[in-house]
Formats: structure tokens, sequence, C-alpha cells
């Protein structure tokens, strides 16, 4: 977005730029001709350039319109008339260039003030044309630049505000499509954990029963032990392995107290599950288990967590 908003930023300055400037020039040109049929009046009559109007409009008869050289301080721009030789004639308006005379007739700008410089010939019935002295025609940029300098801070003002407004609105969409692989992930790891630790029951039963069957060897067909020596071979390997998941979902779990849902779950039951779980291994050791639970005893928490946790 960066990218695109400051090449097309670029690029619609540019072209306005040149397009306001281009009208200036032309502006300036226009001018240039239009002052150019004085320069023969400028030596002779100095109230030619300096008079008021309501004037004559066109006093020399040539087809051109004489032309109210006072309105050039309104417009910032100036005029002067130069001899052959390059001396100054006579000029108008507030906005003069300061740099030196030259013969330079193409548009020229120092510093704020943009000017150019056309020749004037007199036109006679003769095939050759007479040189008659030069007009320089200047005009202040000043209100330009400063238009120029309003449409770059509005270009600068928008471009952060769609910036903003980009960056939020795909902070937003990526959030949406992260919420159902989020939810994947997580049902992932719920389902690992709950896995291991649903798994670690019946393995212990089995890891027990197998133990219980080996301490009494001469109940055994011969054939039958190297069976149950692979049964809890395979049943230890099973074991580690969903230790090694229930201790992965322990540690990729992120536990949030102020979203957990506590519920209200049945102590007794839960003790007798425990004892349930725990009687191979007390019959292996030879050790009876007697329970005693008081029915209606209740405790805050989640039963389904790999580790039972309750609530404060």
């Amino acid at each position: 977005m960066v990218t695109i908003w400051g090449t097309s930023t670029t690029f619609v300055y540019h072209f306005l730029s040149y397009n306001l400037y281009q009208k200036l020039d032309s502006e300036i040109v226009n001018l240039a001709n239009a002052a150019s049929h004085n320069l023969i009046a400028a030596p002779v009559d100095k109230k030619a350039i300096n008079t008021r109007i309501p004037r004559i409009l066109d006093n020399d008869d040539d087809g051109d319109l004489d032309i109210p050289w006072q309105d050039l301080r309104e417009n910032h721009q100036g005029v002067e008339w130069f001899d052959v030789n390059g001396h100054l004639l006579a000029k108008a308006g507030n906005t003069i260039s300061r740099m030196s005379f030259t013969p330079n007739f193409n548009v020229s700008q120092h510093q704020k003030i943009r000017s150019i410089t056309i020749p004037v010939y007199l036109h006679s019935l003769s095939v050759r044309k007479e040189l008659e002295g030069y007009v320089r025609v200047s005009e202040s940029t000043e209100e330009l630049e400063e238009e120029l300098d309003r449409l770059l801070w509005g270009f600068e003002l928008g471009g952060l505000i769609v910036i903003i407004l980009s960056a939020f609105g795909g902070w937003w969409l990526t959030r949406q499509s992260l919420q159902p692989i989020e939810q994947n992930i997580q049902q992932l790891k719920q389902f690992t954990a709950d896995a291991s630790h649903e798994l670690r029951s019946p393995l212990t039963i089995i890891k027990t029963s197998v133990e219980v069957i080996m301490n009494y060897p001469e109940r055994v067909h011969p054939a039958n032990v190297n069976k149950l020596e692979a049964i809890s071979s395979a049943s230890n390997q099973m074991t580690r392995l969903v230790e090694d998941l229930l201790l992965l979902a322990r540690t990729d779990a992120v536990i949030n107290t102020q979203v957990i849902a506590w519920i209200s779950i049945p102590l007794d039951e839960l003790l007798e599950d425990l004892v349930e779980f725990l009687e191979p291994q007390a019959v292996s050791q030879e050790i009876t288990l007697k329970s005693e639970i008081s029915t209606e005893v209740f405790v805050k928490g989640e039963a389904i967590q790999p580790t039972f946790r309750t609530s404060t």
C-alpha cells in the first residue's frame, strides 16, 4: 500500500505541477507577445506604458490592443523593454527579474520568479525583418508553489489516513482468516491432551495385568512368555509416548483463568475413578484398597483437563 500510494502520489503531483507551470508559461508568453508592440512607443512616449485606463485600446492602429500595465501589480507580473543593445528602456509591474539581461529566449526561473525574453522585429514591406529590441516578462511563482505545497500536504495527510485504514483493515481481515486455523490448532492440542490423558488408564491396566501374570510364571505356558514380554515392552513404549504427548500438551497450553468456565464436579466420583485406576497396581503389590467417600461433595474446576484443576 505504501508503494502504491507513493508511486501514485508522485505521478499525480508531478503531472499537476507540470500542467500548472505550462499554464504559467503560456500566460507569460502571451503577455510578452502583447507587450511587444509597445516597444516602439516606449522610447518616444513615456506615458505609453504608464497611462491608466480608460484609454484608446488601439492607439497605433496596428490591430493589437493596448494593455493597462498597471494591472500587472495585482497579478505579480512585470514587463521590461530593452533596445537592440540590451539597454533597459522601460518597465512596468512589481515583479522584475533580478537576473542580468541575456537574449535567452527560453523560459528560465531564478528563485521564485519565472521569466521569458522574446525578440521584437519591425515588420516592413521588405523581406528582411529588422530587430527593434527585446521584451522580458516575469511572473512570481510564489502562489503556485504555495498551492503545490498545500496539494502535497493534502496527499501526505490523505495517504497517511489511507495507510492507517488499510493497516487496520488488513489486520482485521488477517485475524478473521486466522481464527479457523487457531481454532483447529486449539482443538488439536485439546485432542492430544485428552487422548493422552484417556490412554494412560488402559495402558496402566495392561502393564499392571502383564506384570501380575509374569509374577506367577508357573501359571503361564512357556510358549506365551515371549508374547507377554512383547506386550510389556509395547505397553512401556506406549506409556512413554503418552507421557511425552501429555508433557507437550501441558507445555503448549496457555491457561487464562479469566476465561475458564468453572463447573461443579462431584468429588466422590473423581475419587472412585482414582481408586479404580490404582486398584491393579495395589493388587500387584498385594495391597487391599478400601474407600469411604462422602457424597454430595462438589468442587469447582475442569474435569476433562490432563491434570485436574480447581478454582481457589
